[in-house]
């Protein structure tokens, strides 16, 4: 929760320098050491849904060393998706899912009935 507050300090200074609009417009990078760094590489996958960003690297230092974390705020690549306002690469083009991206498109999709 530490890492999210710092995360979020960082979002909100770049938000109020007009770099970004919202949270879902950073592309955040986080730098960790110590056992910390492990922590944030077990839950990689989930941290942008943590920290509410459309895009999230996380560089990997020493393990052994203290805790210690930097964070750096940008703006996001790729494109918008209409529906989770998340940036992405790309999103869906055929009429029926036009400007949404693959996860909204796997949210919104009928169950295949068996």
């Amino acid at each position: 929760m530490q890492v999210r507050d710092s995360v979020n300090a960082a979002l909100e200074e770049q938000r109020k320098a007009k770099v970004i609009g919202n949270s879902l417009g950073a592309n955040v990078t986080l730098t960790a050491s110590g056992p910390i760094a492990a922590l944030l590489a077990r839950y990689r996958d989930q941290l942008p849904m943590l920290f509410i960003v459309s895009d999230l690297t996380v560089n990997l230092g020493d393990a052994t060393g203290a805790d210690a974390v930097s964070v750096q705020v940008g703006k996001a690549r790729g494109v918008k998706c209409e529906r989770c306002w998340r940036h992405v690469p790309s999103v869906r083009t055929e009429p029926e899912w036009s400007g949404i991206c693959d996860r909204c498109v796997d949210s919104l999709a009928e169950p295949v009935k068996s």
